[in-house]
């Protein structure tokens, strides 16, 4: 999915049916792996300046094409939100989806 195609998504809709749009991508962020749990559980990565528990990594996938139409490097985000931030949580899950594995 593109981020052009996200926009396009939340445009064609009216505001309430966007605030649905953003809670159904909150329950499409993907869960993090055992590495990112033990890193989030030291208190690793944590985004300070927001008030639920947000945890965010992007790592670099070196020679990976992510559509840019080149062999540059592309980039993974991962992030991790408390349930009780669902809008937060939507919105990281937008980034993560128009971004992943894009050429950098």
């Amino acid at each position: 999915m593109t981020l052009d195609e996200i926009i396009e998504g939340f445009q064609s809709v009216d505001i309430d049916t966007r605030l649905e749009l953003l809670l159904d991508y909150s329950k499409q962020l993907p869960a993090i792996g055992e590495r990112y749990q033990a890193e989030r559980d030291a208190g690793l990565h944590r985004v300070v300046e927001c008030m639920s528990p947000v945890f965010l990594w992007m790592e670099r996938i070196e020679g990976k094409d992510g559509g840019g139409g080149g062999d540059g490097d592309g980039i993974h985000i991962i992030a991790d939100v408390a349930e009780e931030a669902p809008t937060v949580t939507g919105i990281l899950a937008v980034l993560v989806y128009a971004f992943a594995e894009k050429s950098v």
